[in-house]
């Protein structure tokens, strides 16, 4: 009897927001730990609440152990690394209006 594939990864960290969640599997990729975002946010209205905003971090059972080591080391993630994570994961066709309320804030500082 064969394993499905979902089965070979478990969530070793859960976040509210795919910014967070990409800079950890990011961190992961890094250190030569493949990971995956699993989302199961509701991106049409953004929706925050409870288990049906869940974002978790994936790896494979069998890189857990190294998983959790690196998130144990690692800093938590400042205003700033998700403020550049989110400014750089908007499209430049939907999102100008963002775009100009970034360009404003870098004028700014």
């Amino acid at each position: 009897m064969s394993t499905p594939r979902d089965q070979d990864w478990v969530a070793v960290q859960e976040y509210g927001t795919d910014f967070e969640a990409d800079i950890l599997r990011d961190r992961l990729d890094d250190a030569g730990i493949p990971a995956v975002v699993f989302s199961q946010r509701d991106h049409a209205h953004s929706l925050n609440v409870g288990t049906i905003s869940s974002v978790k971090v994936m790896v494979r059972w069998e890189d857990v152990e190294a998983a959790q080591a690196l998130i144990e080391d690692i800093e938590p993630v400042s205003d700033e690394e998700l403020t550049a994570a989110a400014l750089a994961a908007r499209h430049p066709d939907t999102d100008e209006a963002a775009g100009r309320m970034a360009d404003e804030e870098d004028s700014e500082a």
